[in-house]
């Protein structure tokens, strides 16, 4: 990150709106146009906003007979305050257009934002565009959209190949005496705005993780990171600047924010966005479906990498093990029960000083002799994850090492500033490490590497949204203006750490983050309610996350906080957390299934090892997100965001391209009665094989012992062998299974390496055998199956084709 010029110039008096272009020129780069801005204010207590031009250049209506009394002598002197600003348009492929506005007064040349790291360094290479005047507008093209432009009164539509709007600016929807509800777009000395019309039936989702409804219409979102205290409080860890359109477009909000965010609230036509920077950085994407909007804004914000296998395994975790035996009890009770187990994580105990610091101080009293420890337990399986923090207590003797070298967070005053909105029970302050100063980043960075050679494969990166708004960075700009890129720099830099000292791609675990944070996973959804409702809560988050940061997503299997689970709850929660992106069971009491008595420690098991068996399926998930910027955590919108009833199912989701997975939000006993809605396609319930043609809604009885889980039917669905480690599992052997469509072809990623099935029915005039046909680089595939719609399966010959 590197310094920059700070934005609250100061220059600049009161609110302006853009009315007029007043020039345009073009170069390879793109089109430039100069623009004139009206100042305005708010009407007040009645909706609208009103400028100082006369009424005619207002379009407001004369007619009325409680038409406000405003000066109409259109030769009166014009008493207008005026500004300027200049506009940016240019286009990252043919679907992307970015729009960028810069109001003179911030007197810069630099439009790019490029310092803020949430866009990669190297950006797609610019694709050309056409610039036509037609009398009234200008059309900004692509070959596949175009930005059309008034030049007075200023507004913009976006049109696909076919000339249909996708979307348009909100600047034209007025109350009854024609005055606008929000300018389409505006700034003032610090901040900037625009708005969208929201037709009838869009819907709008995204915007980070949100616990809230996963449609936003009708809501408002405050886009800054906070300690959510949980997943029902209205706070949330992790906001981001992107929303999605069921009209087929998705707009990115590119800056640090923070942001506020109207959709339809209070007016139902108009999506309004608040930025508090000056300078508005807009990329609109359009003309292509969900998916490939994704892809198109990952290739802006970057893409996560794949983490080691040994990841996709399941992790146990409390808060807390008090010391080393009971970590290691847990570790043996895992094995003695036969419940596979990969990673075990160590919240703060680990610490001489444990509460809301990290000093990288080990506690040899509570954890003596990590190195030993660590290598013992990875000799039986077992990965650590460590807990840390960016925060350090007073107390602590390398808080005057961080001070002395100005690695510490500034308030007005020159002095360390104080933690935000975190509680503290010693009443001691807790100082915060500057990640706006590359030297403080390096120092984090060592101090991380210490802990990766003792032995720590994983680091939890919780908290980081305590930055005080009122607080100075070193780079010049403010706490406030900093709130959403401290997670963000926090996961990156020790995600660098780790990428620096270890041959395997880096994972962390993160609590909070902002746009791009997918290029560092994984984020886990925070400290949820033990309850049916946090557990609904938590998968709202998640699916909205996933629309916000496309990439790795989980959640405290059990929930965090609370009385405990129940028994059911516990499975339910155990069932879901089995077939999510990665599964770790956390909460304040004991999540070992042992707890829960000995059913619950059965069925558990049992849905453990099935994710083990389904691990080649998990990576091929994570893979799509590598190489196509997609989740592996999908709302059913993935799969067809034109079927408007999916956009209300908040309680299913796809776990990859070919699984679909139906949470169990109540405890009814002994079985539970759960709506089931498929996207279009043929659909085969993975228990009995019966086959379903989507889209369709139906309600199904539910065992305890079981969740409704689907395939896509057609797909290859590898199974693993089972083991209580990934360690001695092999990686190059599984089974294919596959349920029977009309078109059975399928493509397993893995490691850099493309797998292609394709299923060929029996000829009986050939007199052949059903066969499978196994494109793959290395042989692995071992048997092959067909679940047949009957209910039958029915053995596959097997041919191989080697890649060339």
């Amino acid at each position: 990150m590197t310094n920059v010029e700070r934005l609250d110039t100061k220059e600049l008096e009161g609110d302006f709106l853009i009315r007029t272009i007043e020039s345009y020129s073009q170069d390879a780069s793109g089109v430039q146009l100069r623009l004139g801005a009206v100042s305005y204010q708010p009407l007040g207590s009645v909706a609208g906003i009103i400028t100082s031009e006369p009424p005619n250049k207002q379009g407001l209506e004369s007619l009325l007979p409680n038409a406000p009394s405003i000066n109409s002598d259109d030769d009166a002197p014009d008493p207008t305050v005026r500004a300027s600003a200049s506009l940016y348009i240019r286009a990252y492929s043919p679907n992307t257009i970015r729009i960028t506005m810069v109001p003179d007064h911030l007197k810069t040349n630099d439009h790019d934002g490029i310092e803020f790291g949430i866009l990669i360094d190297r950006l797609p290479q610019l694709v050309p565009v056409t610039l036509v005047e037609t009398g009234t507008h200008l059309d900004i093209s692509t070959t596949q959209l175009t930005l059309r432009l008034t030049k007075e009164p200023f507004s913009f539509e976006l049109l696909d190949l076919s000339g249909n709007v996708v979307t348009m600016g909100g600047g034209n929807r007025r109350q009854v005496a024609g005055f606008p509800f929000e300018p389409t777009i505006g700034f003032s000395d610090n901040a900037s705005t625009f708005s969208l019309e929201i037709q009838p039936s869009e819907y709008i989702v995204g915007l980070g993780e949100q616990f809230t409804p996963f449609i936003h219409n009708g809501a408002s979102f405050e886009l800054i990171a906070n300690d959510g205290l949980g997943v029902g409080t209205g706070l949330v860890y992790k906001p981001a600047p992107i929303f999605h359109s069921s009209r087929g477009y998705s707009a990115f909000v590119h800056g640090p924010g923070p942001m506020k965010v109207d959709v339809g609230n209070p007016y139902p036509s108009v999506l309004k966005v608040a930025n508090e920077e000056a300078r508005l950085d807009l990329f609109l994407i359009a003309g292509v479906d969900l998916p490939s909007r994704l892809s198109l804004y990952t290739e802006l914000t970057g893409r996560m990498r794949v983490p080691p296998r040994w990841a996709f395994g399941l992790w146990m975790s409390r808060c807390r093990y008090p010391n080393r035996a009971s970590l290691e009890e847990a570790a043996h009770g895992m094995r003695d029960h036969q419940i596979p187990c990969d990673v075990l994580h160590i919240d703060p105990d680990w610490l001489v000083l444990d509460r809301l610091n990290c000093d990288f101080i080990w506690s040899q009293e509570k954890y003596p002799d990590p190195k030993e420890m660590m290598a013992t337990l990875l000799e039986e399986g077992f990965h650590i994850s460590l807990w840390e923090l960016p925060y350090l207590d007073e107390a602590s003797p390398i808080t005057a090492e961080a001070k002395e070298n100005g690695y510490l967070v500034r308030d007005s005053s020159g002095a360390p500033a104080k933690v935000d909105r975190t509680f503290s029970r010693d009443g001691r302050p807790r100082r915060l490490l500057d990640f706006s100063n590359p030297a403080a980043r390096q120092w984090w960075k060592e101090k991380n590497k210490e802990l990766l050679a003792l032995g720590v494969s994983v680091l939890k990166c919780d908290f980081g949204e305590g930055l005080p708004n009122s607080a100075l960075m070193s780079d010049g700009r403010t706490g406030r203006n900093w709130r959403n890129l401290y997670p963000f720099w926090y996961s990156r830099t020790v995600s660098e750490a780790i990428d620096e000292e270890r041959d395997s791609n880096p994972l962390v675990w993160s609590r909070s983050g902002w746009a791009s944070s997918q290029r560092y996973p994984a984020q886990w959804g925070g400290d949820p309610e033990a309850s049916f409702a946090g557990l609904a809560n938590s998968l709202r988050g998640g699916l909205s996350w996933a629309l916000s940061a496309p990439g790795m997503w989980s959640h405290d299997v059990g929930g965090f906080y609370g009385m405990g689970p129940s028994k059911e709850l516990y499975i339910r929660w155990a069932q879901v957390g089995s077939l999510s992106p990665l599964t770790r069971f956390h909460g304040l009491t004991p999540r070992e299934p042992w707890h829960f008595g000995e059913e619950a420690c059965d069925i558990v098991r049992r849905f453990v090892n099935l994710r083990y068996q389904l691990i080649p399926n998990l990576i091929s998930a994570a893979f799509e997100g590598e190489k196509f910027g997609w989740p592996m955590l999908r709302p059913l919108i993935f799969a067809d965001e034109t079927n408007l009833d999916l956009y209300r199912v908040e309680h299913e989701f796809l776990i990859g391209s070919n699984l679909l997975v139906v949470a169990v939000l109540s405890n009814d006993a002994p079985t539970a009665t759960v709506e089931v809605v498929l996207p279009s396609g043929h659909w085969s319930d993975f228990w009995s094989g019966e086959s379903h043609l989507g889209p369709k809604k139906f309600e199904m009885e539910v065992p305890l012992d079981k969740i409704p889980i689907f395939v896509r039917s057609g797909a290859a669905i590898a199974f693993g062998p089972l083991g209580q480690h990934t360690g001695e599992i092999p990686s190059d052997t599984w089974e294919i299974e596959i349920w029977e469509s009309p078109q059975c072809e399928s493509t397993i990623y893995q490691e850099g390496h493309e797998f292609r099935y394709r299923y060929i029915p029996s000829n009986p005039e050939l007199g052949t055998a059903p066969k499978l046909i196994c494109d793959e680089p290395m042989p692995r595939t071992t048997q092959a199956h067909l679940h047949k719609t009957d209910g039958t399966v029915v053995h596959l010959e097997i041919q191989l084709i080697h890649q060339h």
